[in-house]
């Protein structure tokens, strides 16, 4: 594939960006209205349940559904398919038999026991999430773009549908059951749609077949997964426990949903589209260079044109926009726009290391990313003993991180040029 010019937006980004651009503003647009139908403690559980889904997630599939977007053909996919649905079947059962034990104890392990019986909610809720997972990096192979963004509008305006719905029921755990509804009837309809493109359940030893031969998905990004959460959640336990100031924890949390939830989406759409292209051509040619520059090109572009003004007017868009009482999280996200820049154009580009099955440098890259932050989180205590301080060392590792994850990232869409040329 050669591209003669550069679009910022092609047709395929485009599809999943309004997708998923549109999943995401049902429920910022009904946000006002669930603040009302339920208080802070029952949002405060479904983020113990959402931050526990998010934990469980990293050993739900083995990563195999990583491994979707390289299968040569369509009953290897299928293969991988039923590997991820077996996997998240049998560890979403284990934790359900750890939940059942672990329930005489009433959780005193959390600070907060607000979950109650919704505990139990959580292994039908890893479950179903597994599977979407699995099945949108299926649907992604494939190249429905459209499937995969109807069904994310649809988990979300569920959602919201079963919360009002629901709302009546004054339990804790009434927005964990409109989660779990959600992606149970979105599953109900990617399996459907997978069955009209001629999804076969294939025997039990081709599944065991390519759970030998993608190995190393699991093998080192099961790992390398764990590690980049912990790394991207050190600054929320580095303001609580060490620095102990909920104001600035509340601030920096709300800066980074307000700045990240775009980066996100972009990038998700990008990622998905650049998934597809460039491991069609690294299986056809064994490098991904051409699919590779152009969409560096339009990511630097597009970073440039959006966070070069930003670092001149995040401080008085967050007040105008939040209120004077914010103005702190928007000098936050100043401090920031290095770090946002830069994952812009790196997040959609970094699954290269997944295409040429580099996990094992992946999980060095990560092991090297939490020590950084540790470092600097240590040096800012010890020194500057400001939030300041912290988000600096917070923008600067994963900067760097980001530089490297770039390089090699090239590196590896190069391939054996030479074994091209020939």
């Amino acid at each position: 594939m050669v591209f003669r010019k550069i679009n910022i937006i092609s047709k395929p980004i485009l599809t999943l960006t309004i997708g998923t651009g549109i999943s995401q503003a049902i429920p910022l647009l009904f946000s006002p209205l669930l603040t009302r139908l339920y208080s802070p403690r029952e949002f405060g559980s479904f983020a113990l349940y959402f931050s526990i889904i998010t934990i469980l997630s990293s050993f739900s599939t083995g990563k195999y559904e990583q491994a979707l977007a390289i299968t040569k053909n369509k009953s290897e996919a299928n293969q991988v398919l039923s590997l991820c649905f077996l996997i998240s079947t049998f560890f979403s059962a284990l934790v359900l038999l750890f939940v059942i034990s672990l329930n005489h104890y009433q959780f005193t392990f959390f600070e907060i026991s607000i979950l109650e019986e919704g505990i139990f909610l959580i292994p039908f809720g890893l479950l179903v999430s597994s599977w979407f997972q699995s099945l949108s990096y299926y649907l992604n192979k494939d190249g429905l773009y459209k499937e995969m963004s109807l069904s994310k509008i649809l988990r979300s305006s569920f959602y919201i549908i079963f919360a009002i719905i629901l709302s009546h029921l004054e339990k804790n755990y009434v927005l964990v059951v409109a989660e779990v509804i959600a992606y149970l009837i979105v599953v109900i309809y990617l399996v459907y749609i997978i069955r009209k493109f001629d999804y076969q359940l294939p025997r039990l030893g081709n599944i065991h077949g390519v759970a030998l031969q993608y190995i190393g998905f699991p093998k080192f990004s099961i790992l390398s997964g764990f590690v980049e959460k912990v790394s991207s959640q050190s600054p929320t336990f580095f303001f609580n426990n060490v620095l102990k100031n909920s104001e600035a924890l509340g601030a920096f949390g709300f800066t980074y949903r307000i700045v990240a939830a775009p980066i996100d989406l972009i990038s998700k759409s990008i990622g998905d589209v650049f998934r597809k292209n460039a491991s069609d051509e690294y299986l056809q040619t064994g490098q991904a260079k051409l699919v590779f520059t152009a969409n560096l090109k339009r990511l630097t572009i597009l970073s440039g044109i959006t966070f070069i003004p930003a670092f001149f007017i995040v401080e008085d868009f967050f007040v105008l926009l939040f209120g004077e009482n914010w103005s702190i999280a928007g000098y936050y996200a100043k401090l920031m726009i290095p770090l946002f820049a830069l994952q812009l154009i790196v997040s959609p580009l970094s699954t290269m290391f997944f295409i040429a099955q580099k996990q094992s440098l992946d999980l060095l890259l990560q092991f090297f990313l939490f020590i950084m932050l540790s470092a600097g989180f240590l040096l800012s205590f010890l020194y500057f003993k400001t939030i300041e301080s912290a988000i600096i060392a917070y923008t600067l590792s994963y900067s760097i991180k980001y530089i490297i994850e770039l390089i090699l990232s090239y590196d590896f869409a190069k391939g054996d040029e030479r074994a091209v040329r020939k």
